[in-house]
Formats: structure tokens, sequence, C-alpha cells
């Protein structure tokens, strides 16, 4: 929240691509070990949890 208030007080728009967590892992599709990194999951949430499939677009 603290990144997003100085972002916006700058004008820089802002929205939310993902969550971050330290907890266990949730239940359902997630991405870990994108880029041979195997050091935590992220679940992308809103329109880009489906942005790369190629069923929407992309190539």
């Amino acid at each position: 929240d603290a990144a997003i208030a100085a972002l916006t007080a700058d004008g820089i728009a802002t929205w939310q691509v993902g969550v971050v967590r330290d907890d266990q892992r949730p239940d359902g599709e997630y991405e870990q070990g994108a880029k041979g990194v195997d050091g935590g999951a992220v679940r992308l949430v809103g329109s880009y949890a489906d942005a790369g499939h190629p069923a929407n677009g992309a190539k």
C-alpha cells in the first residue's frame, strides 16, 4: 500500500498484477520456477491471469 501511495503521489498510475505471499502455497493454478528460479510462486489476478494463454490472443 505504501508503494502504491508513493507512486500515485508522483502521478504514476498503478494496478495490481499479482499477489506475493510467504505462507503455504495456495490451491489452484500458479506459476513456480519461472526463468530457472525456484524461489517461490506467484498467482496473477484479473485479466493478467489469462493474458498469456493462446486462447486469449497470446502468440
